[in-house]
């Protein structure tokens, strides 16, 4: 089943988020910004988010729907006992919602609203 959403961002934590955050700047031509304790880059059409932990980790996906519509239509589809907050409210719109798979894996579903690049 397709949910007619779009990748905004990948959310990926380093060990050495400063330096992974100019790696990624200087090889892929991203800005970086920082927001809540978190580097993130943007570019042409893509968005990286770094923050301190364990290296190697995604710490979610952030999928983005056009419309709030969109967005509602797919949080009644998620059980309400699989929802949670999503992390970093500052990239997200008020209605952004984030659930976790069996395997603990979180995605956030939103509009972009706040997270909607400059």
């Amino acid at each position: 089943m397709e949910i007619g959403a779009v990748l905004d961002h990948l959310h990926l934590t380093s060990p050495a988020p400063h330096e992974t955050a100019r790696f990624y700047a200087a090889h892929f031509g991203m800005t970086v910004s920082i927001v809540d304790e978190m580097w993130m880059l943007t570019g042409p059409a893509r968005r990286l988010a770094i923050s301190a932990g364990t290296a190697n980790q995604l710490k979610y996906a952030a999928w983005r729907f056009a419309d709030r519509a969109a967005l509602l239509a797919q949080r009644a589809r998620v059980p309400a006992a699989l929802q949670v907050e999503p992390p970093t409210p500052a990239l997200f719109d008020a209605e952004a919602f984030a659930a976790r798979d069996p395997d603990g894996n979180l995605t956030v579903f939103t509009t972009g609203g706040a997270a909607t690049p400059a």
